[in-house]
């Protein structure tokens, strides 16, 4: 690694085109590496038109997952909406019984 970098990209590999970043890492000739099995992490994908209601499910379901003992990552995009869901988890966590 000329700089130290990784970059982790999830992809069929079934597209391709200008907009392609899998397609352009493979031309350059960075290496890649497949999935050989194993157990892989669930992941959830909430669909909430509305996005107060969907941050709010979403951290409420993370709270739970926290008090399960999940291990358990919350990611959004944007600083924003990061301080928003940040604060949302918060308060479901405090309402779970958790540390805020």
């Amino acid at each position: 690694m000329r700089h130290n970098v990784q970059v982790l990209l999830s992809d069929s590999g079934k597209r391709s085109g200008t907009g392609s970043a899998l397609t352009v890492l493979k031309d350059s000739g960075v290496n890649t590496y497949r999935w050989q099995g194993g157990q892989q992490t669930t992941a959830d994908i909430i669909s909430e038109p509305d996005k107060g209601a969907r941050y709010s499910r979403l951290a409420r379901e993370f709270a739970v997952s926290v008090r399960e003992g999940q291990e358990s990552v919350a990611q959004i995009s944007g600083t924003r909406e990061q301080s928003v869901l940040n604060g949302l988890i918060r308060d479901s966590l405090r309402q779970e019984g958790g540390a805020g």
